[in-house]
């Protein structure tokens, strides 16, 4: 159920979990996670309760990125409360990793 899903994603339980998250899986010594740990993680967190998150998925792999920010990270989880793509507002702050995938997602289509 996907109304389900988003009032799931958006509760501060579920918020609190995905950001301890980010610290869980950094390397001690590193502000940032790999790409790969975070894929993992996404898959784990989100599959279940993003529609886009294959599409986000992809589109990091494909942009060979190697590192995923806090910022990013947690900013994210913003992206994922919205109910579809259509509600970004690209004139609020979002990391350009998000824009660029907006942009994506809306060329894509």
């Amino acid at each position: 159920n996907n109304a389900a899903a988003l009032d799931d994603v958006r509760s501060e339980k579920f918020r609190q979990l995905y950001n301890f998250t980010f610290g869980f899986i950094r390397e001690p010594e590193s502000r940032n996670v790999t790409a790969d740990n975070a894929i993992m993680y996404w898959q784990l967190l989100l599959s279940s309760r993003w529609a886009l998150c294959d599409e986000w998925i992809t589109f990091i792999q494909n942009g060979k990125r190697l590192q995923v920010t806090r910022d990013e990270w947690s900013v994210l989880l913003d992206l994922v409360t919205l109910k579809d793509i259509s509600e970004y507002d690209d004139t609020t702050f979002w990391p350009v990793l998000i824009d660029e995938f907006i942009e994506h997602q809306r060329g894509a289509k």
